[in-house]
């Protein structure tokens, strides 16, 4: 499936980019997050029962090594091209704000940035009269704490972190995990039915979008009846990819009906294209890719800042090679560690 992540993960980077115009993209870079959360809950379910059922402390180490390794690398390039850029032209105008922010508010926005967890409440929270407040609707406000995120899109990295520390007890109780996953969903239609149906509670809000992870892991561990139950799971396969690849021409009819075919059409494909990818090492090393992908390709669009078709696929281009060198070259050595705890 690392093709598919990339894909998604280059979703995201059209979104986000000065070049995106709506004339095409995949899918939208929310719908892309959301994809993620549910191929997130496969590998999941599947990596601890092949590896870490009875070693869930080494399944904890094994993702925080992971996560954290190559998030603290491209923070740490990030905020070196920051300074760089402040002491070339004399510019130090970007500390300003943090500095005026009250103590907890400063200590709440390091801590965040440095260990991910929380990064997503900033996109439910504003400050007044001192005082940090959660709101509804944060882009109403002037100031806004993701002004602070020094990875913006890392906020969905800790949901995933959210979820990570509840899935081990979770497979061990299937019940409990059911009927989490039955809460998780009526929450979502409760929000959207409230309206709460926009950014940040449409797909930032944990609580509404944990079932899509559980979805993923719900695939995972009906796997084998879904080989005796489906007819051609191939046949579904290739519908999947070809909504997949024409969805965005269709989905304005109908969003949120053609994002529930989609997340279905995920959970009934996913076995099947894992099956088909799982002995391919080139579709590995492309998906190992896409993390530092997507923690690069807003550092990659503010420097190429591209304007037209050619310009964003060389930005793509190189996002890929520096993701590729940072894998290869920085967390091959980082996983040597993993080796080791495994």
């Amino acid at each position: 499936m690392g093709l598919l992540r990339l894909i998604l993960a280059i979703s995201v980077m059209i979104g986000h980019s000065p070049w995106y115009n709506k004339s095409y993209v995949l899918v939208q870079a929310s719908v892309a997050v959301e994809v993620f959360y549910i191929i997130s809950g496969y590998y999941m379910a599947m990596v601890i029962d092949y590896k870490y059922q009875q070693k869930i402390k080494a399944f904890y180490t094994n993702r925080i090594i992971k996560i954290f390794s190559i998030y603290w690398f491209v923070l740490l390039l990030i905020l070196c091209i920051e300074l760089i850029h402040c002491i070339m032209h004399h510019d130090l105008k970007t500390l300003i704000p943090f500095i005026s922010l009250p103590f907890a508010a400063q200590v709440w926005v390091l801590f965040s940035n440095i260990f991910i967890l929380g990064l997503d409440t900033m996109m439910f929270s504003t400050l007044q009269n001192g005082n940090i407040v959660f709101v509804h609707n944060f882009a109403a406000y002037k100031f806004a704490f993701h002004n602070f995120m020094w990875l913006p899109q890392a906020w969905s990295i800790s949901l995933e972190l959210y979820f990570y520390l509840l899935i081990p007890f979770l497979l061990k109780h299937k019940k409990i995990l059911f009927l989490v996953f039955f809460c998780s969903l009526s929450i979502n239609v409760l929000c959207f039915s409230s309206g709460f149906n926009s950014d940040p509670w449409s797909y930032r809000f944990f609580f509404s979008e944990l079932w899509l992870f559980l979805l993923g892991s719900i695939a995972y561990i009906n796997r084998e009846s879904f080989i005796r139950i489906s007819p051609c799971p191939l046949c579904i396969l290739v519908l999947y990819v070809i909504y997949l690849l024409f969805y965005y021409s269709f989905y304005q009819y109908n969003e949120i009906g053609f994002k529930i075919i989609l997340y279905i059409l995920t959970f009934l494909s996913i076995n099947t294209l894992f099956n088909l990818t799982k002995n391919f090492k080139v579709d590995k090393i492309i998906g190992e890719t896409s993390y530092p992908f997507y923690l690069l390709h807003l550092l990659v669009l503010s420097i190429i800042n591209p304007k037209n078709l050619f310009v964003f696929l060389l930005a793509i281009l190189v996002t890929f090679i520096l993701s590729f060198i940072i894998e290869k070259y920085f967390y091959s050595r980082v996983q040597k560690i993993r080796v080791k705890v495994e």
